[in-house]
């Protein structure tokens, strides 16, 4: 599910050097990663959820 909405962490490597900051890939859902992150937004603008605030 995370590879499908395209929020999985794209690791770079080469040789002995490793990325220190990896980003989203991106490469699915736009719509669905949308979904997402507003749902989230939603969840932490109302204080109902103390838990998903605090994370």
């Amino acid at each position: 599910m995370v590879a499908f909405a395209g929020i999985d962490p794209n690791v770079f490597s080469s040789g002995k050097f490793t990325a220190t900051i990896n980003k989203i890939t991106k490469h699915s859902s736009r719509r669905l990663r949308t979904a997402l992150y507003q749902a989230v937004r939603c969840g932490i603008r109302s204080n109902r959820n103390k838990k998903l605030r605090a994370y």
